[in-house]
Formats: C-alpha cells, structure tokens, sequence
C-alpha cells in the first residue's frame, strides 16, 4: 500500500472512528434512560406530576434565559449601529 493511500485512510478512521463512538455512547445514554423511565423508576401519579412541574419550571428557565441572549444581541448590534 502506498504512503499516499494510508494516508487517505488514516484521514477517513481518524474522522469517523470518534464520531461513530461518540454516536454509539450517546444510544447507550438514550436507552439506559429510556428503560430507567419505563421500568426502573417505578413512578406514581404524585412523582409522574412532579416530574412535569419540574420539567416545565426547566424550560421556562432555559426559554428565559434564550430570550435574554436574543435580547442582548439585540441590544449590542443597536448599540453599535447607534455609535456609527
């Protein structure tokens, strides 16, 4: 095999050897949550509710948050368009 071809190869296993385990570790995350919520967690009505108010009260918070970065963009961009 010529030096330009193991070059090639090593180039093509160096890009996809991390994304296919980075793809692979992230199933492994996905499903050990998904059986954890479906058979381990076990949860009642009061947790099943509780899990929903949290998880709301989580996306308001990251909702805020992403409207406050807009807003400060914003807010940047006329600033500086305002000192030109």
């Amino acid at each position: 095999m010529t030096v330009k071809k193991r070059l090639f190869w090593s180039n093509i296993l160096m890009i996809l050897v991390p994304v296919i385990m980075t793809v692979l570790i992230g199933l492994l995350c996905v499903a050990v949550i998904w059986m954890t919520l479906l058979r381990g967690a076990r949860l009642d009505q009061r947790d099943q509710e509780d899990f929903e108010h949290i998880c709301m009260a989580i996306t308001e918070v990251i909702i805020n948050w992403i409207r406050r970065m807009i807003l400060n963009s914003c807010m940047q961009c006329w600033i500086k368009m305002e000192w030109l």
